[in-house]
C-alpha cells in the first residue's frame, strides 16, 4: 500500500495498532504530532503502518527515524514488579544500608534480565545493576528510590 511506514515494535501491547487508533509521531525529545492509524499489517518482523494523510512514499519517508507514541495517560497498567522504562529513569538508587549509588540514567533490555545503568553523582562512574530479585529490594516510585542489595563486586570501582 502506498504511504506505509515500517516500524519496529517496542511495545508489549501491539494490539494498540488497530485501525482508527489515535497515535503520536515525532522525533525523540520533541513535541509529537497527532495522527490517526488507518491500517497495520505485519511484514518481516515489523509492522507496516498506514497513517491518515500519508499517501505516498515521500510523505512516508519524511517519518523515517521518528517514534510512534501514545499518551502516558493511555499506558496499560502493568502487573506487580513490572515498570515502564520512563518510570525508572531518574530514580535514586541506594543500598539497603543507605549508601548512595547514583540515579538511573537508562535501561538495557537483555535476553535474561533488564539492567539499570546507574550514573554516580556529578557524572560519576556508571554501575550496571541487574533487575533480578537477589539485587532489587524495593522500587518505590512515590519516593523516587530503588533500594538494592548489591552482589559481591557490583559496587567495586573499575
Amino acid at each position: 500500500m502506498r504511504g506505509e511506514v515500517a516500524v519496529e515494535v517496542l511495545t508489549d501491547f501491539p494490539e494498540r495498532f488497530a485501525p482508527g487508533a489515535a497515535l503520536y509521531v515525532g522525533p525523540e525529545g520533541a513535541e509529537p504530532e497527532a495522527v490517526r492509524l488507518e491500517g497495520a499489517r505485519p511484514h518481516r518482523g515489523r509492522l507496516l503502518l498506514h497513517f491518515e494523510g500519508v499517501t505516498d512514499r515521500d510523505e512516508a519517508s519524511a517519518l523515517t527515524g521518528q517514534y510512534v507514541f501514545i499518551p502516558q495517560s493511555e499506558a496499560r497498567a502493568l502487573g506487580p514488579d513490572s515498570y515502564y522504562p520512563h518510570e525508572l529513569i531518574g530514580l535514586e538508587v541506594v543500598t539497603a544500608e543507605g549508601q548512595a549509588v547514583g540515579r538511573v540514567a537508562d535501561l538495557l533490555e537483555t535476553g535474561s534480565a533488564d539492567v539499570l545503568i546507574v550514573r554516580g553523582a556529578d557524572d560519576g562512574p556508571e554501575t550496571l545493576v541487574p533487575m533480578i530479585g537477589e539485587v532489587i529490594g524495593e522500587v518505590d516510585l512515590d519516593a523516587g528510590r530503588i533500594t538494592i542489595t548489591p552482589l559481591p563486586g557490583l559496587l567495586d570501582a573499575p
